[in-house]
């Protein structure tokens, strides 16, 4: 298996390195788990789009389209967390499972929930809207919510990296 990682930059740049990367590939179906909130009901005219985020120049772009138009193959569309939860019951941690839920902690916050053999999609933001939960009071960090435990960890890292708040 190949693998490759390209930072997510201008989504024009980001998504013409991937189509450069399948092109001589000869893949039968792409599958795609990317970052949101994402558009995915098929009968919206925005379905594939990712649709209101910060990062730079990606709202409302039409990521599932422009990847359709490079290339002739059936594809899959969700996103990051609960492509992560898909693969867990299919590949890892979670094989054989009946449910699982898979959590991350970035910049953002996110659960995917694979719940009685399917992946479970919210009513607005399709991955679970965890980020108002209390975080278990840890030695440092107390009485916090998650969504405020995010900030602090993204202005850490800017901070680190020294990248401009």
């Amino acid at each position: 298996m190949e693998r490759v990682s390209f930072p997510t930059g201008h989504p024009d740049r980001t998504i013409g390195q991937i189509i450069d990367f399948f092109r001589d590939k000869e893949v039968e179906a792409i599958g795609i788990g990317t970052f949101g909130p994402i558009d995915i009901d098929p009968s919206s005219p925005t379905y594939g789009n990712v649709t209101t985020t910060p990062k730079a120049g990606w709202a409302n772009y039409p990521f599932l389209d422009t990847l359709k138009h490079a290339f002739d193959v059936p594809f899959g569309w969700d996103t990051d967390v609960n492509a992560a939860a898909f693969g867990e019951v299919t590949w890892g941690a979670a094989k054989g499972l009946d449910s699982c839920v898979y959590y991350t902690i970035g910049t953002g916050i996110g659960v995917g929930v694979y719940a009685e053999g399917r992946l479970v999609h919210g009513l607005v933001h399709p991955e679970g809207d965890i980020s108002c939960q209390d975080v278990i009071p840890m030695t440092i960090i107390t009485d916090l919510n998650l969504k405020e435990f995010a900030l602090i960890t993204r202005i850490v890292w800017r901070v680190w990296l020294q990248v401009p708040l």
